[in-house]
């Protein structure tokens, strides 16, 4: 194949377009279910206030990426998709036991065990049963489950025809018009095949267009047990990728191998929510990570080192925001959903309010989620690469979401910040960031606007629909259904939370994303 290898390194840090022209982000977190749930009710709401169409770049991990695959691949109407907007005093219990929109039909319908149950009755194997599942589940519902190439657009296919004249046979999958410009799915590369992981997760970053590990973490080779090992360096353009190495691994236009199988929307969504695979890497016996997703990988590099087959992870194995993606790709003004199921401590039990200036947060992952405190600083194993603002930035921004919630108001908050370098994922710092960090978090105000029968289910605790709102649990929120499954009511309730707090907060969005 004649195909455009990408180099990106800290000395030509320069992505291809038009993953270099970005300027404004939204990025959505992992979590399985309850991001997709969640996701719904945002992207619904960002349509409907028209936001959307500012936005340069989607970056998105695990369940995040479950809701934007199908939001930037699916050719069907935005209302159909994602759901009419609704108001929270409409929300009986009868409305919320209806059917939800398209998007989160599909996690009300999980048949996962089944599926996976199946899938190994029919001897698929083992790496592969992840993604063919999820695709079975999420994507297949909008015909997206295919073995099609992917490609940015109807241009980029043209061009990739007309350089390659053998794929008029084949077809290809493209966003719809009119969705960002750019779109990334977090994973993580995690170690060749049968090695050990170790602290050495790289970021793995898939688009329609161009697929790889940009960067060469802390500049130089990794460790894996076995020798150094060049990794990242750049990415090939996807329909290209999952080959063996060229003659030449540097960038430019090159002559690449064919891969053995394209690499489709359902190996990138599969691989963006493999959450099992860090552990199963690192664990022994080696024989447990046969069931991590993995791929034909090679560096972007002046020098030769041969492909090797390389384990896979969810995103979220190393970073689970889709914040640093679009950092390393110059975004100035980001929107974050940390679709979380980790509560914000209360301030009776611990007031980040009260912390001295540059003081320390003991015991920190008790208190926030990780999605947000690695970014400071305070991550420890894999997590301990991800730093991009200064531990001092953290407790004022949870003393606001503290603040917030204690009020009944939506966690949201809209910082400068000054980004510090980050050598593992090449980010050069030096400049600031205007960010809106949207958290998951119980919303008085949202649930004292819901008419009287679904307050009442709500106060159920445990005990009711709504066991664990709005921190549903990723596997097994709902015993005797598939692990994955949620209620149509839960998915309902939860999407129209986010939507409301995405509408409240609508003057701080229009200011950075306009």
């Amino acid at each position: 194949m004649k195909a455009d290898v990408a180099s990106i390194t800290s000395s030509s840090p320069a992505f291809p377009s038009p993953q270099n022209e970005i300027s404004t982000a939204v990025c959505i977190s992992g979590g399985g279910s309850r991001s997709l749930s969640l996701a719904m009710g945002q992207l619904r709401a960002l349509e409907n206030i028209g936001l959307m169409r500012k936005v340069d770049a989607i970056s998105a991990v695990s369940g995040g990426s479950w809701a934007t695959s199908v939001y930037m691949f699916a050719n069907m109407p935005t209302e159909e998709l994602l759901g009419k907007a609704t108001s929270p005093s409409s929300l009986t219990m009868e409305a919320l036991r209806k059917a939800p929109a398209k998007l989160g039909e599909t996690v009300t319908k999980s048949s996962s065990l089944a599926k996976a149950t199946e899938l190994l009755a029919e001897g698929t194997p083992l790496h592969r049963i992840w993604q063919l599942t999820v695709a079975k589940i999420i994507l297949s519902p909008f015909g997206l489950d295919s073995t099609s190439f992917m490609a940015a657009d109807a241009d980029a296919v043209n061009r990739i025809v007309g350089n390659n004249p053998d794929m008029k046979k084949y077809d290809f999958m493209t966003p719809i018009p009119g969705r960002p410009k750019a779109f990334i799915m977090g994973g993580t590369l995690l170690a060749p095949e049968g090695q050990h992981l170790g602290n050495n997760a790289v970021s793995f970053q898939m688009s329609p267009d161009y697929t790889g590990s940009p960067f060469h973490p802390d500049g130089g080779p990794l460790n894996y047990g076995s020798g150094d090992l060049i990794v990242g360096g750049g990415m090939v353009e996807t329909f290209a990728f999952g080959g063996m190495q060229p003659a030449m691994q540097s960038g430019g236009t090159q002559s690449l191998p064919a891969p053995g199988l394209p690499f489709t929307l359902t190996d990138a969504v599969g691989i963006s929510s493999a959450a099992f695979a860090s552990k199963m890497s690192k664990w022994s016996p080696v024989e447990l990570s046969k069931v991590d997703p993995r791929v034909e990988y090679w560096p972007v590099t002046q020098e030769k080192q041969d492909g090797m087959m390389f384990e896979l992870g969810d995103g979220g194995n190393l970073e689970n925001s889709g914040l640093l993606q679009v950092l390393q790709r110059g975004a100035k003004k980001i929107v974050q959903f940390a679709n979380t199921n980790v509560d914000l401590v209360a301030p009776s039990s611990f007031d980040f309010c009260s912390l001295a200036a540059g003081a320390q947060i003991p015991e920190i992952e008790n208190k926030v989620s990780k999605q947000i405190y690695d970014k400071f600083g305070y991550g420890t194993g894999v997590y301990a690469h991800d730093q991009v603002f200064s531990a001092s930035d953290l407790a004022p921004i949870l003393c606001d979401l503290q603040k917030l919630r204690e009020d009944g108001k939506p966690a949201v908050v809209r910082k400068s910040l000054q980004v510090v370098p980050n050598t593992w994922w090449g980010i050069a710092g030096g400049h600031s960031v205007d960010l809106v960090l949207i958290y998951n978090a119980v919303c008085k105000d949202f649930e004292n606007s819901l008419p009287s029968d679904t307050q009442a289910e709500l106060r159920k605790g445990s005990w009711g629909d709504f066991a664990n709102y709005p921190y549903y649990k990723t596997v097994g929120q709902n015993w005797g259904l598939d692990p994955l499954r949620y209620s149509a009511q839960q998915v309902n309730l939860l999407a129209a939370q986010a939507e409301y707090i995405v509408t409240q907060s609508q003057d701080i969005l229009k200011s950075v994303l306009a």
